[in-house]
């Protein structure tokens, strides 16, 4: 699993998917088409961004976090940087919606029904995830 695909690998990936779609292919041409390309590339990145940084809290956690307060510690910045003291400010307008930070984060997470609180899937994501390149110590 690669959790930090580059614009360019996101821009391929795309441009087969259209290509391969006779429909889309078709409706989509020229400039209209490089501007569908860059806006869909600049939404993948967005998405992974947010997963990343959703992973780097959930994975050091000694605590449990709801969907809310998670979105809360994402717009302080990443997670890294409050574990070593740095004073954050939350800043509501920075704060990603619940459902997008938990559908960024891929099935790498679970909420829990009646608390609400967001966790990682299972211990064995979280041994991979510490290990994994892509996630900031």
């Amino acid at each position: 699993m690669n959790l930090n695909a580059k614009g360019q690998d996101v821009r391929v990936y795309v441009e087969t998917s259209i290509e391969d779609d006779s429909t889309a292919c078709d409706l989509i041409k020229g400039d209209l088409r490089d501007e569908v390309l860059t806006t869909l590339v600049k939404k993948c990145e967005g998405i992974t961004t947010l997963a990343l940084k959703a992973l780097t809290w959930l994975i050091p956690a000694r605590c449990t976090y709801t969907v809310e307060a998670l979105c809360m510690a994402i717009s302080t910045g990443d997670g890294t940087r409050q574990l070593r003291g740095d004073l954050r400010v939350f800043n509501e307008a920075d704060a990603p919606l619940p459902k997008t930070t938990q559908d960024a984060c891929c099935g790498l997470v679970t909420i829990g029904d009646s608390s609400g609180a967001i966790r990682l899937a299972h211990y064995s994501v979280q041994e991979y995830l510490e290990h994994s390149p892509e996630i900031p110590e």
